[in-house]
C-alpha cells in the first residue's frame, strides 16, 4: 500500500465502523485506484493509502473479511 494525501478524504464513503467510532472509508478515483482513509472518532484521519491496479481485489476482500467479521 503506497500512502496517499488526506485531501480526497471528503470523496470517500464509510463502508465500517468500529465501536470507538473509527471508520474505514474508501473511494476510487477516475482510473479506478482504490484508496482506503481509516478516521478516528475526532475526524482526524490516521491513515490514507492506494493500492495499484493489480492489488485492487485483494484489498476489496480484504476490506468485505472486515466488514463481515466485524458484524460477528
Amino acid at each position: 500500500m503506497t500512502d496517499a494525501h488526506y485531501r480526497d478524504i471528503a470523496r470517500s464513503r464509510v463502508v465500517l465502523t468500529l465501536s470507538d467510532g473509527t471508520t474505514l472509508r474508501t473511494w476510487k478515483n477516475g482510473f479506478g485506484v482504490l484508496h482506503v482513509f481509516v478516521v478516528d472518532a475526532d475526524d482526524d484521519c490516521q491513515h490514507s493509502g492506494f493500492v495499484g491496479w493489480r492489488h485492487t481485489a485483494t484489498l476489496e476482500q480484504v476490506i468485505t473479511d472486515l466488514i463481515t467479521h466485524s458484524s460477528n
